[in-house]
């Protein structure tokens, strides 16, 4: 028995495996998507189901029962049951109108059209066509089809940046980067020949969240995580193209996993007009409880005298009667076409925003796209410009920024008979760590899958990259262990303060002063960071490295397992310094939040800086201003 059977027999409950260029091995879901709420069988009942769980429809849907009821009603029997249907058309007109634009960019998505590998040659085919363990290609700014393991790239080593705003709001890129076993596919024999098993998760939604192992028909395992996770709804950037093999299709996918019905919110303005209306259901109980107890009293006095009236006598029936009597009478007081006028109103404002020309943006050619009715009513948005400035000093220092990053370097032409190089990162902290060193000399010129060549002040080195322990956020902290043109080990460390401050050695030096500093920075609203170092002797990174790589290939609980493995090995740090990047509001950042708090809209301040970091941003905003 192979160890992938072993791995199979243990493991098939909790997991899934793939077999990349034999699909029809692989019997998963339809990678075809559906967003819409309705279909034409069920639209009825789903409408009139979300209509009547409003309590104000519910409310007029009684009005209009009791109208039924003979000699009860004193407007007529259609006088409720008449605009409430109408109100009910005018939302089913609403949602149809959505639900139809929902349907036609379902349509437009399943019909996007991509490069697949099948019998050997690569075919155009419908996103909705293709199946998991297809190896598909992907070119530059085109949107990823499913949700992919990166097999090869344009870029040196295999790597390729991706956008993820669709998926999680962050416009910065990302990079992801494949495995040495599977870069430089050049050709489609070469990818057609391809046999590879991976082991990987069921679907999680969890966007932070996959582990697998990747087989080779050798039996050899690779590990694979996020860094090789290449999720649908995002695009490809930077990258020329890339090669990536199907893992997760349709509503499998972390995006569609993660597009569930959302909770009920209520706004500012349904709130207000909830108490309105208890408001005016309390006048209109009293006017009741007044009308019948009135009618009661005349009758029992003056009834009897009235022959003309018929039978006067008081029984519960007549009482009963005359309660809803005076309920209809009375429940004109609440506006039966309040909630429809609130939806219209929505909608118009909805329109009128994706047709704003001033929120047009002319950089990307993007133009303001309100896909939901309530889209002016719940809104988010990152408050600053994500655009920095360099600070720097020392030697080993600089030497540190320039070599602990996840940065690619791309020649873009020469200037003055050398390369031009562009940086292209997934953070712009990262970038502009990187262009510092770069302008003091320490220049980041190239990166293999296993080494970084730097130019130090026009003298090239290169550094063997040993293991890169990825940033995360439980970690706060990023680490690169790389052996030196000396043959030293040293672990290089970039993080918060609060986590590298708890690791530092007690002989490490400036610490005190290295607080003082790091208190002034955040109190100017800048970013900051500490970098730290170690030298690890050989033989304890080498036994540590064997424990490290049996974590990194189980199936259960390889996070933690790599979590602790890192912690184990960022210990007795030497403190070299901090950085402090200045991260600039967007343009008229504190009027607009004037405006919106003006009218009634609830602001919340999200960020993962320092406290005093936050409280700088909220007086930069007037956000604190406007709360006191």
């Amino acid at each position: 028995m192979s160890i992938i059977q072993m791995t199979q027999a243990g493991f098939a409950e909790a997991q899934r495996f793939i077999h990349v260029n034999t699909n029809k091995a692989n019997d998963f879901c339809s990678n075809k998507i559906s967003t819409s709420k309705y279909s034409v069988w069920t639209f009825l009942p789903k409408f009139l189901f979300e209509q009547f769980r409003r309590y104000i429809n519910l409310f007029f849907l009684f009005v209009a029962a009791c109208q039924q009821i003979p000699g009860v009603s004193p407007t007529g029997r259609y006088t409720t049951i008449i605009p409430l249907s109408f109100i009910l058309l005018v939302s089913a007109v609403k949602e149809v109108f959505e639900d139809l634009r929902r349907h036609t960019a379902d349509r437009r998505t399943n019909s996007t059209k991509t490069l697949v590998l099948r019998e050997n040659k690569w075919q155009k085919m419908q996103w909705m066509h293709i199946k998991v363990g297809d190896i598909v290609e992907v070119r530059n700014n085109e949107g990823i089809p499913a949700d992919l393991l990166l097999l090869d790239s344009s870029l040196r080593g295999g790597a390729c940046y991706i956008e993820t705003s669709n998926i999680d709001g962050e416009t910065n890129l990302k990079l992801k980067q494949s495995l040495p076993p599977t870069t430089n596919l050049l050709d489609s024999l070469q990818l057609s020949g391809l046999r590879l098993s991976i082991c990987c998760g069921v679907p999680v939604r969890e966007l932070d969240k996959f582990v697998g192992t990747l087989w080779l028909p050798d039996n050899t395992s690779f590990s694979i995580g996020l860094n090789q996770l290449l999720l649908r709804g995002s695009y490809l950037k930077n990258t020329e193209w890339i090669y990536g093999t199907v893992l997760y299709t349709g509503h499998e996918t972390k995006i569609m996993l993660n597009s569930s019905v959302a909770p009920l919110k209520r706004s500012t303005i349904d709130v207000q007009i909830n108490k309105y209306i208890l408001f005016l259901l309390g006048g209109m109980s009293f006017l009741i409880i007044f009308t019948t107890v009135g009618n009661l009293i005349w009758t029992a006095s003056y009834g009897s005298a009235l022959w003309y009236l018929g039978d006067t006598s008081i029984t519960l029936r007549s009482s009963v009667f005359i309660v809803i009597t005076a309920f209809i009478l009375f429940h004109t007081l609440i506006p039966i076409s309040l909630p429809v006028t609130l939806d219209v109103v929505r909608l118009i404002q909805a329109q009128f925003i994706s047709l704003d020309r001033e929120m047009y943006d002319e950089e990307s050619n993007t133009p303001a796209v309100a896909r939901t009715s309530n889209l002016n009513e719940d809104l988010g948005q990152s408050l600053e410009e994500q655009i920095v400035k360099r600070d720097a000093d020392v030697d080993f220092f600089f030497t540190t920024l320039a070599l602990c990053h996840t940065v690619v370097p791309e020649r873009t032409g020469e200037w003055e008979n050398r390369p031009v190089l562009v940086y292209r990162a997934s953070s712009p902290d990262e970038k502009a760590l990187v262009e510092a060193s770069s302008q003091l000399g320490y220049v980041f010129t190239e990166r293999d899958a296993d080494s970084i060549t730097l130019e130090v002040q026009g003298e090239p080195m290169v550094f063997k990259i040993l293991n890169v322990l990825e940033f995360t956020s439980s970690r706060k902290r990023m680490s690169v262990i790389v052996k030196d043109p000396e043959d030293r080990i040293l672990l290089l460390v970039k993080g918060a303060d609060s986590v590298i401050y708890e690791r530092l050695s007690p002989k490490s030096a400036y610490v005190t002063e290295t607080v003082d500093h790091l208190r002034v920075f955040a109190r100017a609203g800048l970013r900051t960071l500490c970098i730290a170092y170690a030298e690890i002797e050989p033989e304890i990174y080498e036994e540590w490295r064997l424990r490290y790589h049996l974590a990194s290939t189980t199936i259960v609980d390889r996070e933690n397992a790599l979590a602790a493995m890192a912690d184990e090995i960022e210990r007795n740090l030497l403190l070299m310094g901090v950085t402090a990047i200045e991260d600039k509001l967007q343009d008229e950042v504190p009027g607009t939040i004037a405006y919106l708090q003006a009218a009634g809209i609830s602001i919340w301040l999200l960020t993962g800086d320092k406290l005093e970091t936050a409280v700088n941003i909220g007086e930069c905003t007037a956000f604190i201003k406007c709360l006191r």
